[in-house]
């Protein structure tokens, strides 16, 4: 519970304003925090589709097969960003005032909204743009995660292997946990691994789209969750 409690301080590094976990399930799209700025069609915690002029064109994204909501992906203010990157200011400084950052690495922020426009869940996914450097560690954000939801209650196990898929640097990730806590349910995926037909010994990092690694958080309102088949 002192995670969750931290986590509502707002104690968790990252970007200023209102956190995503923050905002209570049943917020009306018109009523979202304005730090929520740059809104697009979302690919179940990817990268932005369709772009929207706001979450009131929620209803332009399809709603998902799975869940029947409507994802719509946002972004915190970038201007101070790309304001540092035409200042020429040092790469150190611009990492670290980038738009998106949960513990100092790039994440994509989603929220799922019912047909009339009520915010039913949200997800939280590692972003495969980030540095290969860092997002080679990301996995990482599974344990600081819990620091907002909580390290009490989980349920995990291990998802199947795929043939070819081998261990990153000699570790093999690929968990599945969840927990129903205060009318949500929270599932965190888990992954570190090499995939299929990459080699396991070649000296370095590899490419950013020779790994798997990353941490894929998805909270939905309880009841749409206990209708939904576990492990999307």
């Amino acid at each position: 519970m002192a995670g969750g409690v931290l986590a509502q301080q707002g104690l968790v590094p990252g970007p200023r304003g209102t956190r995503i976990w923050n905002v209570p399930l049943g917020t009306p799209a018109t009523e979202l925090p304005p730090e929520f700025m740059i809104t697009a069609c979302g690919t179940n915690g990817g990268p932005p589709s369709t772009p929207l002029q706001g979450f009131h064109e929620f209803a332009q994204c399809r709603p998902e097969p799975a869940t029947g909501l409507h994802e719509v992906w946002f972004s915190y203010d970038d201007e101070l960003e790309y304001h540092l990157r035409a200042m020429r200011a040092p790469e150190h400084q611009i990492m670290m005032r980038r738009a998106n950052l949960l513990f100092d690495m790039l994440v994509v922020y989603s929220i799922l909204f019912d047909d009339r426009g009520r915010m039913q869940g949200y997800r939280i996914a590692s972003d495969p743009r980030e540095d290969p450097l860092v997002r080679i560690d990301s996995d990482m954000l599974a344990a600081l995660t819990t620091i907002v939801y909580g390290d009490d209650g989980w349920t995990c196990r291990d998802l199947p292997r795929i043939e070819g898929e081998q261990p990153l640097g000699g570790t093999y990730i690929k968990r599945l946990c969840e927990k129903t806590s205060g009318g949500q349910h929270i599932a965190m995926r888990t992954h570190r691994l090499l995939k299929a037909g990459q080699m396991a010994d070649r000296g370095g990092v590899p490419g950013g789209n020779e790994f798997d690694v990353g941490v894929w958080v998805e909270v939905l309102a309880a009841d749409i969750a206990a209708k939904v088949t576990p492990a999307r």
